[in-house]
């Protein structure tokens, strides 16, 4: 074994995860930045496209945000035409739904993000990381939730 495996060998699973995270995310973001969106308002998007006429604070909840995050989403989303809200109350969050121009772009967003976890998770090596991950998120999600 020469040196350059040796060290590969010594570097911890956190740390390669993170580097793995690193391009997966740059990758991503790549296919979102041109359409005007982020991560977290790809996943609320999803969560108004899921559940019409999700009130803002739901829609923290399920995408993990705080308020002020998910009020700053929405207003992104309202911006590209994506969601609207379903009433107006002066000063107070409503609840939101999708639009049609925010199920376009979730029909030109989602093959490509789709297209990108193929990439990322092909193989064999790819496919036991994407269900030891998956399997993993509830633990992590409940201990972020301690936070």
């Amino acid at each position: 074994m020469d040196a350059e495996a040796d060290a590969r060998d010594a570097i911890s699973p956190t740390i390669e995860l993170v580097l793995l995270a690193r391009e997966a995310e740059a990758r991503l973001a790549a296919v979102l930045e041109p359409q005007g969106l982020t991560v977290r308002s790809l996943a609320a998007l999803r969560h108004v496209a899921a559940v019409s006429g999700i009130t803002p604070a739901d829609l923290a909840r399920r995408a993990r945000l705080s308020a002020e995050a998910a009020a700053t989403v929405i207003r992104s989303l309202e911006r590209l035409g994506a969601i609207r809200p379903t009433t107006t109350r002066s000063g107070l969050p409503v609840p939101v739904v999708l639009t049609s121009a925010g199920e376009q772009l979730l029909a030109r967003v989602e093959p490509r993000v789709a297209a990108l976890d193929a990439e990322l998770f092909a193989g064999d090596e790819g496919a036991a990381l994407e269900r030891a991950l998956v399997a993993r998120l509830p633990r992590l999600a409940a201990a972020s939730d301690g936070e």
